[in-house]
């Protein structure tokens, strides 16, 4: 059977267990070099400070040093009241654990707390160890920021697959007209969705400054399409294709596909619609109920369509500047 490991490339996992080593190395070795006691547990936090995209490892980091503030001031209270005991140690993880809850935290609460036992275990909470735990800190936390510096956004790979996405959502706009019944183009787009949506949220992660978001509005936008799609295409299987309507509806998908570029604001093919809306309200009215049954499916997937084109054009108005 076959098992989640064998989905992770063998690339990835080379260079993630490289960079826990090299982290946890480096922040050993530095920590001997300077003196410091428990030189060991810089490697440790290293090694946690290590996560999936820079902004996480920066953030983590962050918090993690405003959390040892905290505890510090928390641990010299519960020391000073009860001692260097287990009875002092218990209150203060009672009280850190409630603000590592309240703050959102928890990720420090283990790792804090063990700079904090090296307290217990000195039986004293003196300048110079307190300055030993938090370079402890400092250098395991910039250990793993460091290696996660070669992180960037994969702006090739995200080309090329807004490519692929915008070429299967061309080809599903195609289905819709000539073979609603076809599952493929549906399954590819959505495959694409999903893929392109993690990468722009990667990317997105992996910018320490703050960017436009365009990258991810424009994958969000296809995914808010593709579900009117789906209704379009149900429209379209369930109406009568000997209709008159059921052609003009389909050519008009049709131009909708052929003209589908990003920098499109569809005002032209918002125009078609409402031409072909106008004339099928002129058209006489439906003899028997089945007819009136498909035109009225149809009529519903003119306004499907109408919605996929107004999601495109407020895209167009609000990332004009992005797309010249």
């Amino acid at each position: 059977m076959a098992t989640g490991r064998r989905d992770i490339p063998w690339r990835q996992t080379a260079l993630q267990a490289a960079k826990v080593a090299l982290g946890a190395g480096c922040a050993i070795l530095m920590a001997r070099a300077l003196g410091l006691q428990s030189g060991m547990t810089a490697g440790i936090i290293a090694v946690l400070s290590i996560q999936g995209t820079r902004q996480e490892t920066w953030r983590l980091a962050g918090e993690r040093l405003a959390a040892f503030g905290c505890a510090a001031a928390l641990s010299f209270g519960c020391f000073a009241l009860m001692g260097y005991t287990l009875a002092g140690f218990t209150l203060y993880l009672l009280l850190f654990a409630a603000l590592c809850v309240l703050t959102g935290w928890l990720h420090a609460l283990a790792m804090i707390s063990v700079l904090v036992t090296h307290f217990v275990a000195a039986g004293e909470m003196t300048w110079a160890l307190l300055l030993n735990e938090a370079l402890l800190l400092i250098l395991g936390a910039g250990c793993g920021m460091a290696v996660n510096l070669h992180l960037r956004p994969d702006e090739k790979r995200m080309r090329a697959l807004r490519e692929r996405m915008d070429g299967d959502m061309v080809a599903a706009l195609r289905a819709v007209a000539d073979a609603p019944g076809d599952d493929a183009p549906f399954d590819a787009l959505d495959a694409a969705l999903h893929e392109a949506e993690a990468l722009a949220r990667r990317n997105q992660a992996n910018r320490l400054r703050p960017d436009s978001g365009e990258e991810l509005a424009y994958v969000l936008l296809r995914k808010e399409q593709h579900r009117v799609l789906l209704l379009m295409r149900q429209a379209m299987r369930d109406a009568d294709a000997a209709l008159p309507q059921h052609r003009a509806v389909c050519d008009l998908v049709r131009r909708v596909a052929a003209d589908y570029r990003r920098d499109n604001d569809v005002s032209g093919l918002l125009g078609d619609l409402n031409a072909v809306l106008r004339d099928m309200r002129h058209q006489p009215l439906p003899v028997t109920r089945q007819e009136f049954e498909s035109r009225a499916v149809l009529y519903s997937a003119l306004r499907q369509l109408e919605e996929f084109l107004l999601i495109k054009r407020e895209y167009c108005t609000r990332w004009a500047g992005e797309m010249r």
